[in-house]
């Protein structure tokens, strides 16, 4: 929903430029609170280790194969000003499910 201009409350938002689709709480224009987003094939997607997230991955495999078949799909949970924080759920591309 708009209010003043910006999104507020709950809704949907598409970025035909990366191909994000987020569904959920906004505050001021951005993320906030519960919500999911898809990450799209052009996003920007946060590398995994450079989240706040609190759990542990470990592999034998080498860095750049690890690194794309790591990348997030999805993510499920709670946001703060446009950045996933706290509690949630993500799915990477290899199939795994990170639980914060």
């Amino acid at each position: 929903m708009l209010h003043d201009g910006k999104l507020e409350g709950k809704g949907t938002l598409y970025d035909k430029e990366t191909g994000d689709f987020y569904c959920g709480g906004f505050s001021s224009q951005k993320k906030e609170g519960f919500g999911m987003v898809w990450f799209g094939s052009s996003s920007k997607q946060p590398r995994i280790f450079e989240l706040d997230l609190d759990f542990e991955y470990s592999t034998t495999i080498d860095d750049e194969a690890f690194e794309d078949s790591v990348r997030p799909l999805a993510f499920k949970g709670e946001f703060k000003a446009d950045i996933i924080n706290g509690e949630g759920i993500m799915l990477l591309k290899n199939g795994d499910i990170l639980l914060s």
